[in-house]
């Protein structure tokens, strides 16, 4: 096998040992980059000009308007994204009383003004600003809160994603790291979230 190899190097100056093509350092990669990083970097790096030129995109062309109102129409749908309550039995079978009663309960919580701090959305509307805003900056900030504004005692708010403060990173004392206004603690579980208001960082645990 090695002579047969050594042959053909020689006839035709070819390497025939298997490699990645996009390894390969030539005229025609020898632009791209060939010291990898972590994903962070270019997050930090370019978010704020993405997300300005996203939202840019979904107000003035008509292909991103487009895109928006196809994503909202088929992942949410005409009737929303809704509850299929499947409790048991002990004997296995479905316990119809309680997914009747848990279904009315979910259908009076997703009505309109309910499930919003606001009182101006359905859950439907809620799922699609929440789909839209996914797909128009790539990520949505929601707070969960108690409230005796409905009989559920449940509500949930949009927060714009932009008053996370990336720009504030920090090792600190207790172990914990903050990257890019998310406070993490030694297994990288989310445990605080660092805003910006007008005048001051304000934190989220």
């Amino acid at each position: 096998m090695g002579r047969i190899r050594k042959a053909i190097r020689a006839l035709t100056g070819a390497d025939t040992r298997r490699s990645y093509s996009a390894a390969q350092i030539n005229r025609l990669t020898e632009s791209w980059t060939t010291v990898p990083k972590p994903a962070d970097v270019d997050i930090r790096n370019g978010l704020k000009l993405l997300v300005a030129r996203s939202r840019e995109q979904a107000q003035n062309s008509d292909y991103a308007r487009r895109f928006l109102g196809l994503t909202k129409t088929n992942v949410v749908g005409h009737d929303g994204i809704v509850l299929r309550p499947r409790s048991r039995d002990t004997d296995g079978s479905l316990d119809v009383v309680a997914n009747d009663a848990i279904y009315k309960a979910w259908q009076r919580w997703s009505r309109y003004g309910s499930p919003d701090v606001t009182g101006t959305m359905s859950l439907k509307m809620l799922q699609r600003q929440f789909i839209e805003t996914v797909m128009r900056v790539g990520e949505v900030l929601m707070i969960r809160h108690k409230s005796k504004s409905n009989e559920f005692g449940y509500e949930l708010q949009f927060i714009d994603s932009q008053v996370l403060d990336t720009e504030y990173n920090e090792e600190l004392k207790n172990g914990n790291r903050i990257n890019m206004g998310i406070e993490f603690d030694a297994m990288r579980r989310p445990v605080a979230y660092h805003m910006l208001t007008i005048d001051s960082r304000v934190s989220t645990h």
